[in-house]
C-alpha cells in the first residue's frame, strides 16, 4: 500500500510536533526576539495572544496538509475498491465526484482521529496541553484543504471542458 506513504510521512511529523520541543514556552523563546525586537511599544500581551493566534493558525494549515495527505492515500485506494465491485454504486462514475467524495469522507475521518490521538498523547507530554479546540482547529483545518482542492479540480474540469471541441461537447450529452 505505498499510496499511504505520505499519510505515514505526516503521522511521523505529527509525532514529532507533539514533543515537548514544540510546547508554547520553547516556541515563545524562538518567537519572543522577533517580535520584541519589531513590537517593543505594544503590551506583552498582545505577544501571547499573537503566539495564540500562530500555533492555532499552525494547526489549520498544517492538519489542512495533512488531510490532503490521507486524501491522496484513500483516493486509490476507494477507486480501486469500488472498480472490485466492494460498493454498490448506482450513481455514474464517469467523473469520478463518487470516489472523491468517499476519499474525502475517509481523509477527514482520519485526520480526526490522529487529532484526537494527538491531543491524547500531549496529555502525557510535561509542558503541553491537550484540548478539544484543538482536535476542532485541525478537522476544520483538514475541511477547508479538501473544499479548496475541489474547487480547483472543479476549475480544471471546467477550463478542460470549455476547450474541447463542439463535437466532443455533444456527444458527452448524447
Amino acid at each position: 500500500m505505498a499510496f499511504f506513504l505520505p499519510s505515514g510521512l505526516v503521522v511521523l511529523l505529527v509525532a514529532g510536533e507533539s514533543t515537548q520541543t514544540f510546547s508554547i514556552e520553547n516556541t515563545s523563546r524562538w518567537l519572543a526576539p522577533f517580535w520584541f525586537r519589531h513590537f517593543a511599544s505594544l503590551p506583552s500581551q498582545r505577544f501571547w495572544e499573537f503566539n495564540e493566534a500562530l500555533r492555532k493558525g499552525g494547526h489549520l494549515i498544517g492538519f489542512g496538509l495533512v488531510c490532503l495527505a490521507f486524501f491522496t492515500g484513500w483516493m486509490p485506494w476507494v477507486h480501486r475498491r469500488s472498480l472490485a465491485g466492494s460498493f454498490n454504486l448506482s450513481l455514474s462514475l464517469k467523473d469520478g465526484w463518487v470516489w472523491r467524495n468517499r476519499a474525502a469522507g475517509l481523509a477527514l475521518l482520519s485526520t480526526l482521529l490522529l487529532a484526537a490521538g494527538d491531543e491524547l498523547h500531549q496529555r502525557y507530554v510535561p509542558q503541553r496541553t491537550s484540548t478539544m479546540t484543538d482536535v476542532g482547529f485541525d478537522v476544520c483545518g483538514g475541511y477547508f484543504a479538501l473544499m479548496i482542492l475541489f474547487a480547483a479540480l472543479r476549475i480544471r474540469e471546467q477550463r478542460i471542458a470549455s476547450q474541447a471541441p463542439a463535437e466532443a461537447l455533444e456527444q458527452a450529452a448524447g
